[in-house]
């Protein structure tokens, strides 16, 4: 038996074929004397593999034999398989809606907000949120939009979402607002992951300032996150410490904290 590695090219198709096999004295002569008929005429049509040793190659199903004759690693096919098919996704669409955010290019909508005027534009936004997919189907929308009620800071946060711009820093505060908007726009995906950063935002320094927020704006899922936080022995060590070497900060900590258990 012999280790045998037949490679060639379709020059018309661009497309490359390989052929990993151990095979017999008799298939390794037809693959030499089928690879000569080949270098002599490159646009010969590739004939149809059967395993027939009147056949000019040998097709081997599943077969996965590196040239050295030693198994293919699979995962690194797999692994290189993904990265490829994920640069490809990355060419066809580098920067997402990254140019388009806040740009009056292509603009077909504006959102007043408090701090000022949003331009957007609805394909973007029908095609990242549920919200405004249902809101332009339901109704014709106007040309400008009053969302000044909400948080113009966690508004753009939401947007910046749409738009697939990551959100590199924002008050604990603000984050708390774009949470709420999420939820009562139904944007699942976006709650989900502002209420992991802001878990994981949690410090002695924030915390009750995060359960006081959470508390005005009714987020029970957050206001339990900050009483684990407190609860835990680590912060009420930490808490003493620091409020025995100032007491009017101890005073507000203890106003804050009789403030969020009622």
């Amino acid at each position: 038996m012999v280790s045998a590695l037949t490679f060639f090219k379709n020059s018309f198709h661009s497309a490359y074929r390989c052929i990993p096999a151990v095979l017999s004295q008799n298939y390794a002569k037809v693959l030499t004397s089928s690879q000569v008929q080949h270098d002599q005429s490159m646009d010969k049509k590739l004939a149809e593999l059967t395993g027939d040793p009147t056949d000019e190659f040998i097709h081997l199903h599943d077969t996965t034999v590196s040239p050295a004759g030693k198994p293919i690693d699979e995962e690194l096919c797999v692994r290189e398989d993904s990265e490829l098919h994920k640069k490809n996704a990355e060419d066809k669409n580098p920067y997402g809606f990254h140019d388009l955010f806040g740009q009056q290019h292509l603009s077909d909508l504006t959102l007043k907000l408090t701090d000022g005027d949003m331009p957007v534009h609805r394909c973007v936004l029908h095609s990242s949120s549920s919200y405004f997919k249902k809101l332009f189907s339901e109704s014709i929308s106007p040309a400008v939009m009053d969302m000044s009620s909400y948080n113009p800071l966690a508004y753009r946060g939401f947007l910046q979402y749409l738009y697939k711009i990551p959100i590199i820093e924002m008050e604990c505060e603000d984050m708390i607002d774009l949470y709420v908007l999420a939820t009562s726009y139904e944007e699942d995906w976006i709650a989900a992951d502002v209420f992991s950063k802001l878990k994981s935002s949690i410090s002695p320094d924030n915390v009750l300032r995060l359960l006081d927020k959470a508390k005005a704006t009714k987020s029970t899922e957050l206001e339990l996150e900050c009483h684990k936080f407190i609860n835990a022995p680590e912060f009420k060590k930490s808490l003493l410490e620091f409020a025995s070497e100032n007491m009017d900060v101890l005073t507000e900590i203890l106003r804050l904290f009789s403030k969020s258990r009622s």
